[in-house]
């Protein structure tokens, strides 16, 4: 199984690091309709599955002096190529372990590991995190 991460070019808030596909909510959007756009808005890649993980990543940002609290979900896309979002300027096919090298955050890696442990490695193949809309 590979996974794909994304470089955030020198016009990007976190510049210099490699991340899954992440954004924010349109105003329109409810949680899924924003996790399925944002894969394909970043990636160019349409999700075959999406799973809604029992992790809540969170962060403090310094740019607006909060703590904001994400919601993780994992996405399968078909391993194609990739048509990257334009704050992001390189994307990389990698292994579980390459890809915990290359994710600086920690709480990223964690949200790697929930992926890699509840849905990819699963016996039930992330059955229960399966979101069926």
């Amino acid at each position: 199984m590979l996974y794909l991460l994304l470089h955030r070019g020198p016009q990007s808030g976190h510049a210099g690091q490699w991340e899954a596909a992440s954004g924010p909510l349109a105003e329109q959007d409810d949680l899924i309709a924003a996790a399925k756009r944002v894969v394909a808005l970043e990636s160019g890649l349409q999700p075959m599955a999406l799973y809604a993980l029992d992790y809540l990543h969170s962060y403090f940002d310094p740019q607006d002096g909060r703590i904001h609290l994400a919601p993780v979900f994992a996405a399968e896309v078909a391993e194609e190529a990739v048509t990257t979002a334009s704050d992001v300027d390189a994307s990389r096919w990698v292994t579980y372990d390459q890809a915990m090298e290359m994710l600086r955050r920690p709480g990223h890696r964690k949200g790697l590991q929930r992926t890699h442990e509840d849905v990819v490695s699963a016996v039930d193949r992330g059955g229960p995190f399966r979101i069926s809309r």
